[in-house]
């Protein structure tokens, strides 16, 4: 895959002649490389934060319940990365540039057109997973990760919640909110681990998802009450 995409990029590149070497050899814009580091401290803080809680949770059910909960969780994890990955790309390429360019009321509605869009979707698609759970455990994976069967509805409530936050953040990463965006990916890193070891102490395997479920529903309040004035106060 990798190798098919290098040769595809340098096709592309020799083809349409977008590379010289003369760009090398202009003045160094100060300006437009703060503005490029904001958006780079973002795209490695947030994978370093979810990367960090993970880890975390998955060393703890491994030491606490053994390996083969932790490994169902991470198939888990996996599950919900496919389906979260088809949301995440489809949007990605609209969001950011059509939400970098508008502000106010505008902003709002298309926030909430995002939302009514992204709701039916997500529905439906953990819906659909939740109902075929034992199919595509087995298929994917095999009958031995039938651990994932207790945690799956709660994550799958998590990831609902999940793809709201989403939107949210893109309006962060859209706006330049770069100490914003990292401050809320430490909250939802910290919260999601605390609760994780918490509530696995208290409900056993189950516990893992309800933190899930739980992180994301506070993670998502607080970014409704940081965009309230955007949000909910009423326009004229």
């Amino acid at each position: 895959n990798q190798i098919l995409i290098l040769c595809i990029s340098f096709y592309t590149i020799k083809f349409y002649r977008i590379f010289n070497l003369k760009y090398f050899l202009t003045k160094f814009e100060t300006f437009h490389f703060k503005n490029l580091t904001k958006f780079s401290l973002m795209a490695i803080i947030a994978p370093l934060c979810m990367i960090s809680a993970t880890l975390f949770v998955r060393s703890f059910l491994n030491n606490e319940l053994g390996e083969n909960y932790a490994g169902s969780w991470e198939g888990m994890w996996r599950l919900s990365a496919i389906y979260m990955m088809f949301l995440t790309t489809t949007f990605q390429f609209y969001l950011i540039p059509t939400f970098s360019n508008i502000s106010g009321g505008n902003l709002k509605k298309e926030i909430f057109k995002v939302w009514s869009l992204s709701f039916p979707i997500i529905t439906i698609i953990t819906l659909s997973v939740y109902l075929m759970r034992g199919f595509l455990i087995n298929f994917i994976f095999s009958k031995e990760f039938f651990l994932i069967n207790s945690i799956i509805l709660f994550h799958l409530l998590g990831d609902f919640i999940k793809i709201n936050c989403w939107v949210l953040g893109n309006v962060l990463i859209a706006k330049a909110k770069t100490k914003t965006f990292i401050l809320f990916q430490f909250e939802w890193a910290l919260i999601f681990s605390v609760f994780a070891f918490i509530f696995v102490k208290k409900y056993g395997f189950i516990g893992v998802s309800i933190a899930y479920f739980v992180a994301y529903i506070i993670h998502f309040a607080l970014l409704n009450i940081y965009f309230k004035n955007l949000l909910w106060r009423k326009t004229k």
